[in-house]
């Protein structure tokens, strides 16, 4: 069941289903840094844009999509909680956050990354990063070079909303120069779980 009172900015972690043929699980392995408990915890990340919408990065890129229709029963919710409070009720914030998502609509997924992720980085090197371009190209024309997978998208998009408050807001202090995963939303010291 759908929770109450989402709200802008609420993160939609995704459980992977565990299935070995399911892709998300292979991102989700890909991306693991933790514990073996946490191998298969999320496979991906998404953001609440409105009350009836989120938005995310998926390939082929990055869109808009209704929350009508999600299995809720395999989405853990969480809210950005910055001394007590929701940036987000921030209107400064949330029309940053808007404008963020909006200007970065349509960004191309960063197939090679996931591969370099996944351990086959000779494949990236032999042409998965052309099969990414042909496919961008030939189905969205306004994306961009500039390609990423859903975890940085959303820590991008949240990170340049809360920088209209705090020029160095960093949503996961502790992740270094890592690449973010979905399960590294939880241990911000940001973020709370909500439903």
């Amino acid at each position: 069941m759908r929770p109450i009172g989402l709200k802008a900015g609420d993160i939609l972690l995704y459980r992977s289903s565990g299935s070995w043929k399911s892709i998300g699980t292979w991102i989700t392995l890909g991306q693991w840094r933790g514990t073996p408990g946490e191998a298969l915890e999320y496979a991906h990340v998404a953001l609440c844009f409105d009350e009836t919408q989120a938005c995310e990065m998926n390939p082929p890129c990055s869109r808009l999509m209704p929350l009508d229709g999600e299995n809720w029963d395999n989405i853990d919710v969480y809210r950005l909680d910055v001394k007590g409070i929701c940036p987000f009720d921030n209107q400064r914030v949330l029309d940053a956050f808007h404008a963020s998502v909006r200007s970065n609509l349509g960004e191309g997924y960063n197939y090679g990354r996931i591969a370099s992720l996944l351990g086959l980085g000779v494949l990236a090197r032999i042409g998965l990063g052309g099969v990414s371009r042909w496919i961008l190209s030939k189905n969205n024309p306004n994306s961009s070079s500039h390609r990423e997978i859903c975890s940085t998208w959303g820590e991008d998009r949240i990170e340049d909303s809360l920088r209209v408050l705090d020029p160095e807001f960093n949503l996961l202090p502790d992740l270094g120069t890592d690449q973010a995963s979905p399960a590294d939303f939880p241990r911000s010291p940001w973020v709370k779980r909500y439903a």
